[in-house]
């Protein structure tokens, strides 16, 4: 299952990958032999990946000896992250939903009361 769930996102990276970076290097092998061709597309056929090249052309193979890595050398456009150090405050339900300022008169159960879990009988 981790090999599957591995690919799948590979593939979702995979088209988004090349048009978002020009310089993002593909490199995908088949049973330990770097693949020349450019990989456009993946898809799944049992245990089997079908691999679709830019020159139209497909290789089937064993999902277990095919990997493809994605690598980016260049500097992202993120400059900085500011993490806000602030907690939430208020009572919110298990959903993320916010219920009330204080837990006093709530329902018993589970509340996240400013950024901390806490059981209300």
């Amino acid at each position: 299952m981790r090999k599957i769930l591995r690919l799948s996102l590979c593939a979702l990276m995979l088209s988004s990958a090349s048009a978002m970076w020009a310089d993002t290097k593909v490199v995908t092998t088949v049973n330990g032999t770097p693949e020349t061709r450019e990989l456009v597309k993946i898809t799944f056929d049992g245990g089997n990946v079908i691999l679709n090249y830019a020159d139209d052309t497909t290789d089937k193979a064993d999902m277990s000896l095919v990997s493809v890595a994605l690598t980016h050398d260049e500097q992202s456009a993120i400059d900085e992250i500011i993490a806000d150090p602030t907690k939430a405050t208020g009572v919110y339900n298990l959903k993320g939903q916010r219920v009330a300022d204080t837990p006093e008169g709530l329902a018993t159960g589970i509340y996240i009361v400013n950024g901390q879990k806490v059981l209300v009988k």
